[in-house]
C-alpha cells in the first residue's frame, strides 16, 4: 500500500469564482478537507549560508 504526503496548504475559507465566501461543504476547496502535515514552528532554520525548509525538508 502506496502512502501519500499532502502539504497543508493552510486554506480555511472557500470562495467562488467571483472572490466571495461560499460555504466550504461540497466544494471541494482545501478548506473543506483541512487535510495535510501541519506547518512546523519554525517552518525556516538558517545555518551558515543555507536556509532549511522544516516542512519539505528541502535546503
Amino acid at each position: 500500500m502506496a502512502s501519500h504526503h499532502y502539504l497543508h496548504t493552510g486554506q480555511r475559507t472557500c470562495h467562488a469564482d467571483d472572490g466571495h465566501e461560499v460555504p466550504c461543504a461540497g466544494s471541494g476547496q482545501d478548506a473543506s478537507f483541512a487535510v495535510g502535515t501541519p506547518w512546523p514552528e519554525p517552518r525556516f532554520d538558517l545555518r551558515d549560508d543555507e536556509v532549511i525548509d522544516n516542512l519539505t525538508g528541502l535546503i
